[in-house]
């Protein structure tokens, strides 16, 4: 059913009682509901490059449901709680919905736009592991 007017929106809403719907309450649940119905299926792609050869790197819907819970646990034992932020800088790929997808199952994922300039940050394991903010100065490549 598409949605063309408010009308459309109207008639799904008096349906029933949105507290009656059986909609996931957290994005863990409704990532695990995803994986559950269609495992095997894609689910997620990106192509980093875009010559005519390159390939994309697809994810099933439960590669990507296990992926982002890593990530969540990762968040979870740098200490991240359900109100903190994960806040991050990534090109469009993979790890970037991963990273949005766990750290909302851990906390709060807060996505950094850089007006639209590609920054390629210099971060490695200890940095993280110390939760140190990564700081605009620290960029390899502005482009």
């Amino acid at each position: 059913m598409g949605f063309a007017t408010k009308a459309d929106r109207d008639a799904v809403e008096n349906e029933m009682p949105w507290a009656d719907r059986d909609v996931p309450k957290t994005m863990y649940e409704f990532i695990d509901r995803v994986a559950a119905r269609h495992g095997a299926r894609p689910g997620v792609s990106f192509q980093i490059t875009s010559g005519q050869a390159d390939k994309a790197e697809t994810l099933s819907w439960q590669e990507f449901r296990d992926k982002s819970v890593q990530a969540a646990n990762l968040f979870r034992r740098l200490g991240v709680g359900e109100n903190d932020v994960v806040a991050y800088l990534l090109p469009i790929c993979n790890e970037a919905a991963l990273t949005l997808v766990g750290g909302s199952i851990a906390g709060i994922a807060n996505p950094i736009n850089p007006r639209g300039k590609k920054c390629l940050l210099n971060l490695d394991a200890g940095n993280l592991a110390k939760r140190r903010t990564p700081d605009p100065d620290q960029c390899t490549a502005l482009i």
